[in-house]
């Protein structure tokens, strides 16, 4: 059995490949239905082997790779009822998959730290650990004194906790060839998540509903995939594969992306810019064409794809109202001066995000420790600025219960949840370790993870925080090879 970890060597590419396709493919086929547990069944058998037998290191892999490969509620449908292996539910919160990674902590505790004080992981252990005793300190006091709910503070308890228990399994297994073959499969993670959504979309039909619209099936990987861009800037070996990918990605983002996957290619390209102009010494290849090609990609490829979405009405496709949505958010940020301009004139979803920060920041004034420090896990705040009256916040997933109480315990985007939970102090560190993150893609385009973690879907869901951090963690590989950084 644990010969199966030599599927992640470099000679087993197109084999690691046909194999994750056709369980992300069987995922996507069975969503929402019971059979899926058939599937669910072989991997847990899967990694109950390899740990019965100890060879822990291929149970964390398989156990990562089984999580990943599967879908989840927020990739599917809110309220689905789903049997994958990252999904199936125990006990309320409790999924078999966070008992599996329980008994994987307590198997690896033995270890000891082997990540080195000066590595990227080492900080984020770090981080991850001041989150969970300062978040689980206050809010507990929070539950006891200021009447938290109980559910609002286990969520933000769970994230931090999961996100923790990974980070500190990946810092004691930091020996050259485990991470070399973590690499491997982060990378193929990624080559293959556009492949199944193309597939299961357009030639499955396999579609879920989003708001009035037919969206398609996607898992954490897929939300990352402009890491791909970066990819082929690199001398990554199947660089046909990689464009395969990248070109299948871009086609389902044109019928079917959300506002902040166009969101992560503008940071992508921003990112190529900065590196391809300012940093000579770097993985990232073929800047001396791109010096060239990107003044014309701007100008001509730019208004091209502006041209494009401006044609689509908001109404017609889910790319085109996402885009619209991110339009106005623009539009409202460059005109945010002008006497003509009210909060009122963004899209409902992008408004409901811009309130949740200022009516945080606002608490904020009459509140400034609160600001400062955070709530801790379960802190709640008020519409105390009246935005939320000119929108339906329902649209935004708040529970009527909560509306009628006027005390919101979670926000839509990274930035108001580390606020309310972390203050300004927590925000600034999460901020720091995201550009940490991204000035160090001239070592692996794998850092680029960071962007997704830190700086865009922190407290979302532990699955996205297992994808961005297990790409985080087999980018030390190269981050090894190329230079000792400095945390």
């Amino acid at each position: 059995m644990s010969s199966l970890i030599h599927i992640f060597d470099d000679n087993k590419f197109y084999t690691r490949l046909i194999l994750l396709i056709l369980i992300e493919l069987g995922n996507f086929y069975l969503l929402e239905s019971p059979l899926n547990i058939m599937i669910t069944a072989i991997e847990v058998v899967v990694v109950m082997s390899l740990m019965i037998r100890k060879d822990y290191p291929s149970a964390l892999i398989f156990h990562v790779i089984f999580c990943l490969t599967g879908c989840d509620a927020t990739s599917a449908s809110s309220d689905a009822q789903l049997f994958s292996y990252p999904e199936i539910k125990l006990i309320g919160p409790l999924t078999l998959s966070y008992i599996l990674l329980g008994m994987l902590w307590f198997a690896n505790r033995k270890k000891t730290i082997q990540a080195p004080k000066d590595s990227l992981l080492w900080g984020v252990r770090k981080l991850m650990s001041f989150f969970l005793i300062y978040g689980t300190g206050i809010g507990v006091l929070g539950l006891l004194i200021f009447n938290y709910r109980l559910n609002d503070f286990i969520t933000a308890f769970i994230y931090i906790f999961v996100g923790y228990l990974y980070v500190d399994i990946f810092s004691r297994n930091y020996d050259d060839n485990y991470l070399h073959k973590c690499k491997n499969a982060a990378m193929s993670l990624l080559l293959t998540a556009p492949i199944v959504s193309f597939i299961s979309y357009f030639l499955l039909n396999i579609r879920v509903s989003y708001s009035v619209f037919d969206a398609l099936v996607f898992n954490e990987e897929f939300i990352m995939g402009a890491i791909l861009i970066l990819i082929l800037f690199t001398d990554v070996k199947y660089k046909v594969a990689y464009m395969v990918s990248l070109t299948l990605y871009i086609v389902c983002l044109v019928i079917a992306g959300r506002g902040g996957f166009f969101l992560s290619l503008l940071i992508c390209f921003l990112v190529l810019i900065y590196f391809t102009y300012f940093v000579p010494n770097s993985i990232l290849k073929y800047t001396k064409y791109l010096r060239i090609i990107f003044p014309i990609f701007v100008i001509v490829g730019g208004s091209a794809i502006v041209s494009f979405f401006l044609s689509i009405e908001g109404g017609q496709s889910l790319a085109g109202n996402k885009v619209m949505e991110l339009i106005s958010l623009l539009e409202a940020l460059f005109t945010i001066g002008s006497t003509g301009f009210t909060l009122t004139d963004i899209s409902d979803s992008p408004y409901i995000r811009v309130a949740e920060v200022l009516n945080i920041l606002d608490n904020g004034i009459r509140d400034p420790l609160g600001l400062i420090f955070g709530h801790g896990f379960g802190g709640v705040y008020t519409d105390s600025t009246g935005l939320f009256r000119n929108v339906d916040v329902s649209i935004g997933g708040f529970p009527l219960e909560i509306i009628n109480s006027g005390r919101y315990g979670t926000a839509h985007s990274f930035l108001p949840n580390t606020l309310l939970f972390n203050g300004l102090i927590g925000t600034y560190m999460l901020l720091k370790k995201g550009f940490m993150y991204l000035k160090n893609i001239k070592y692996s385009p794998l850092c680029f993870a960071g962007y997704f973690l830190f700086l865009y879907s922190f407290y979302f869901n532990t699955s996205l925080f297992l994808a961005a951090a297990f790409a985080l963690y087999a980018a030390e590989y190269d981050i090894k090879k190329y230079s000792n950084v400095n945390n």
